[in-house]
């Protein structure tokens, strides 16, 4: 069993997955496994994937017809192998040491769900946050904060900054054809944690494009 399965979907975002793969390549902890959804795309995005995995076993590709992102996401949970569960889209990439950190992070304080910040890239402008400050809670009402309230930088509310324990996630599901899919999700994946911690400092960059 990998230490982690990192689950990222993409619809034709071939142009795009270059800089996820490098970032992911560097990963310090070598032991994942990184599910590329591709959700029945028409461009060259399903090619690239597959010689992104002839090059590397750690990766698998899963080729479906078009469900949208949460379809995407719920077949790689599906599958998933890990003991604790990341998302990563297409589009971003992370730091070179994030799952690594997250994962001890998670082992030391017995954590059910870690988080770390969010640096937004616009332009090629990085705009970062760190605090070197950590929080662990069992307080619901306190992870319930830390989720929904936007403070600290980045967007606390998406699954991409996080890792989770797969057993967190057992019997979860994204909602079809919701927007805002990650905030029905975190509903759900809080009344399952009993243990949250935090780390603020950006170790996830989401990248926002002029188009």
């Amino acid at each position: 069993m990998k230490t982690v399965t990192i689950i990222t979907p993409t619809y034709n975002r071939a142009e795009l997955l270059k800089n996820l793969y490098q970032s992911l390549e560097q990963q310090n902890n070598k032991d994942f496994e990184w599910l590329i959804v591709d959700d029945g795309s028409t461009d060259s995005c399903g090619k690239i994937c597959d010689e992104y995995a002839k090059k590397d076993n750690r990766i698998k590709v899963i080729h479906k017809i078009n469900g949208g992102l949460s379809d995407a996401r719920n077949k790689g949970m599906e599958i998933a192998k890990g003991k604790y569960i990341g998302f990563v889209d297409g589009d971003d990439y992370v730091a070179s040491d994030m799952y690594e950190t997250l994962y001890k992070f998670s082992v030391k304080n017995s954590l059910d769900v870690a988080m770390c910040n969010v640096s937004t890239v616009l332009n090629d402008r990085i705009i970062e946050y760190k605090y070197n400050s950590e929080l662990v809670t069992d307080d619901k009402d306190r992870i319930i904060e830390e989720v929904f309230v936007h403070k600290g930088g980045g967007i606390a509310i998406s699954v991409c900054n996080k890792l989770f324990k797969s057993i967190t996630l057992k019997n979860l599901y994204f909602e079809y054809g919701k927007t805002s899919e990650d905030l029905f999700f975190a509903l759900k994946w809080i009344n399952n944690t009993e243990r949250f911690g935090r780390i603020f400092i950006s170790k996830y960059f989401y990248v926002q494009r002029r188009n």
